[in-house]
């Protein structure tokens, strides 16, 4: 759960308004957990039925731009949003179409090393690495 204080908070720290529209949307994104666009405009318009759907677009990218939030893309290339900006890698439920956080901290370090280590990149720096995970849960 995260409060309006921490959300106050990271908005002013990334130089963005605190708008109750803003705070709505980035809550919504929080709530649900790797929603869809059409998801949170629909949560979104359950909160402030008067909002518009240009608002809830703008205000996603607006997120996403400030680094607040980021774009997931599923197998199938649909978009969804991730409030979570800590590392981390997600992991496509084939059955059901879910977004499985994945926090795996030695993973990133791994795939660095392995990496500089093979020299398959010398002439760049990593900056993040984002691994698509596909699966499905297996039947006990």
């Amino acid at each position: 759960m995260i409060d309006d204080k921490k959300i106050t908070d990271m908005f002013r720290e990334k130089g963005l308004r605190v708008t109750p529209q803003r705070l709505v949307t980035y809550r919504t994104l929080w709530d649900l957990r790797h929603p869809s666009a059409e998801e949170v405009i629909e949560e979104v318009r359950n909160r402030i039925p008067a909002i518009t759907v240009a608002t809830v677009y703008n205000t996603l990218e607006c997120l996403v731009e400030a680094g607040l939030v980021a774009k997931v893309f599923s197998p199938d290339n649909k978009m969804y949003f991730d409030a979570d900006t800590h590392p981390h890698q997600h992991l496509h439920d084939s059955t059901n179409h879910r977004i499985i956080d994945v926090y795996d901290e030695d993973l990133h370090t791994i795939i660095i090393e392995h990496l500089k280590k093979n020299k398959q990149l010398h002439n760049y720096t990593v900056q993040e690495v984002k691994l698509h995970l596909v699966g499905y849960q297996n039947q006990i």
